[in-house]
């Protein structure tokens, strides 16, 4: 890895089990995802890496699964983060 590239979770989610990376469906990790695809295919997947904070699970390595769950940043407002 030579760049680490941080996100947050999204409220959208898939209604399934899914790798991190394919789980989250809000606009501004497609546009996140859409973008690294880009970059992985001209320089290889070695270049960066992805970690998603989630309000559920903490830090994220793209490939690990997680389940739906109703919970993000926003919910968690009336929550000490």
């Amino acid at each position: 890895m030579e760049i680490l590239v941080v996100t947050s979770c999204t409220s959208r989610k898939r209604d399934c089990e899914a790798p991190a990376a394919e789980m989250y469906t809000g606009a501004q990790h497609g546009l996140l995802m859409e973008r690294l695809e880009q970059v992985w295919k001209i320089y290889g997947k070695r270049t960066i890496d992805l970690a998603i904070i989630s309000a559920k699970y903490g830090l994220l390595n793209e490939t690990v699964y997680s389940m739906n769950v109703m919970l993000s940043f926003l919910t968690m407002l009336h929550f000490k983060v």
